[in-house]
């Protein structure tokens, strides 16, 4: 009987080193490190050169004084639309037994400006009022650093928006001036700067209310692709002169190097070394190894 309870004894015994035993590798086994994941798929990509931008009408008439004299009040106001041959307004000469000169619209279009509104001797050549079509001849002004109005071409499109319409419109590149000026910009840094001109290619109902000299956002298209290949841009890192990520199969993470394309500071297009639906690690860190097991981090 004795000899029964010492046999149960050290089997108890061994039972509870073997749990002590079972705890401790536990406790001490590699566990993997947690990880966000992120996944490579097809998307579509644009990457572009952002700067503000200024609406002016592209053909504007200046109307000055034809002759020294007094000339009438005008009636119209800066935007007020006007027609081929309207009559503007009357000056009467001042050499006593001439006729009056009457000043008329050469084309149709708004007032843009009003110099002079009349009731005041003025001098021949002075300017009066000028003219412009705002409906049909509206272009854009982009003013962009030389290094990147070298990197766009004319015809490239363009997205304007920020104009207060809601909506965005939609523009080509029409020209980019061939010589650069030198301007200082807000922080006191002179910078050699390049007039790009932009057309609306859109219908002018879509930017009802836009007028001459109104800002704007212009968003001026360097690349694009509908279904490029894309990762992360977080999941990137350089190692050892290379773009490289840490892929993940099974709940192991494999270093791989890649070879990368266009970005747009959130997604990077990727040319080679990765596929469509292959998971990363984000913002890895420098704890992770290539081969160590990692598991996604629960979203809180």
């Amino acid at each position: 009987m004795a000899q029964k309870r010492r046999r149960s004894r050290n089997f108890l015994t061994l039972v509870a080193i073997a749990l002590i035993a079972a705890a401790m590798a536990y406790s001490f086994w590699p566990k993997p490190a947690l990880v966000d994941l992120g996944t490579v798929g097809r998307g579509p990509l644009m990457v572009t050169i952002d700067e503000e931008g200024q609406t002016r009408v592209r053909d504007i008439t200046l109307m000055s004084a034809p002759t020294t004299g007094s000339l009438e009040r005008i009636t119209l106001r800066s935007g007020d639309a006007i027609d081929k041959g309207q009559r503007i307004a009357g000056i009467s000469p001042a050499v006593p037994g001439m006729m009056e000169e009457v000043i008329v619209a050469p084309a149709e279009g708004q007032v843009l400006q009003i110099y002079q509104a009349g009731g005041a001797l003025v001098v021949a050549g002075s300017p009066i009022l000028e003219i412009g079509d705002i409906q049909s001849d509206l272009e854009v002004v982009v003013d962009l650093l030389s290094s990147d109005a070298v990197a766009i071409e004319v015809g490239a499109p363009v997205l304007l928006g920020g104009w207060g319409g809601g909506t965005t419109l939609e523009g080509v590149v029409a020209r980019i001036d061939p010589v650069a000026t030198t301007r200082i910009s807000a922080l006191g840094v002179q910078e050699q700067r390049v007039d790009v001109t932009i057309d609306f290619t859109g219908p002018s109902e879509e930017r009802q209310g836009l007028g001459h000299g109104f800002r704007l956002e212009a968003r001026i298209v360097q690349w694009s692709d509908d279904a490029a290949l894309l990762a992360p841009a977080s999941a990137l890192f350089r190692e050892n002169g290379v773009w490289s990520v840490f892929r993940v199969a099974e709940g192991i993470a494999y270093l791989t190097p890649v070879e990368v394309g266009h970005s747009d500071g959130i997604h990077t297009e990727i040319l080679r070394g990765l596929g469509e639906g292959e998971l990363v690690v984000l913002y890895p860190s420098s704890s992770l190894v290539d081969g160590g097991a990692v598991a996604e981090r629960a979203a809180e």
